[in-house]
């Protein structure tokens, strides 16, 4: 829980929507696959439920972004 009591699946969910503005085409495209074929994965196996968890779960990747940019512009 966040201070203004946000869950992480909520504020990555807002950080992914933010960012998909500055996307290149391929990472747009990529990002519509996975989202599209997310919904009859989950309505076939019954997993609603797991959809926000892995959003919890990828939170730690989003920390990373930032550490990622600074060792790709010193390399």
């Amino acid at each position: 829980m966040c201070l203004f009591g946000c869950s992480g699946p909520a504020l990555m969910g807002a950080y992914v929507l933010l960012s998909l503005a500055r996307l290149r085409r391929r990472t747009l495209v990529l990002c519509g696959i996975l989202a599209v074929m997310t919904i009859p994965l989950a309505a076939a196996y019954d997993g609603w439920a797991a959809i926000p968890l892995a959003a919890d779960g990828a939170t730690i990747f989003a920390a990373l972004f930032g550490t990622i940019m600074i060792l790709r512009a010193t390399a």
